[in-house]
């Protein structure tokens, strides 16, 4: 686990490095059922938090940002995990014109997701 988080803070600083974000949304966790995979998505959390500390962060929990793009755009995501990975994948292709893995368009969609709902909340004045 500790080279798996050590390879992801390098990954990290890369992105941040390459395309210095204003703000970076993740994935809020959940315990299913699984606690050795809910500690490793909370490591993956802190690191987040603590290598990140000079950028905004926010985290979205997944219904919150599926609801976000349904509201927006009329999406309905289903109710299976399959279902709900295979619209998210649907959308980023029809919208984004990008053919991505589920995980990738579940991101595309949450930093998407958090995009419109910061513009939500910016005045005009």
């Amino acid at each position: 686990m500790k080279d798996r988080l050590y390879s992801f803070v390098i990954y990290l600083n890369d992105l941040i490095e390459q395309y210095h974000p204003e703000k970076i949304y993740y994935e809020g966790i959940q315990y299913q059922s699984n606690i050795e995979t809910y500690k490793k998505l909370a490591y993956i959390q802190a690191m987040i938090i603590y290598f990140s500390s000079s950028i905004p962060i926010a985290e979205l929990s997944p219904s919150h940002w599926r609801s976000i793009i349904k509201d927006k755009h009329g999406i309905k995501f289903g109710r299976t995990r399959a279902e709900q990975k295979k619209k998210a994948q649907e959308f980023v292709k029809d919208f984004f014109d990008k053919d991505v893995t589920e995980d990738e368009a579940d991101a595309i969609c949450l930093g998407y997701a958090g995009i419109l709902e910061d513009e939500k909340t910016k005045s005009a004045f």
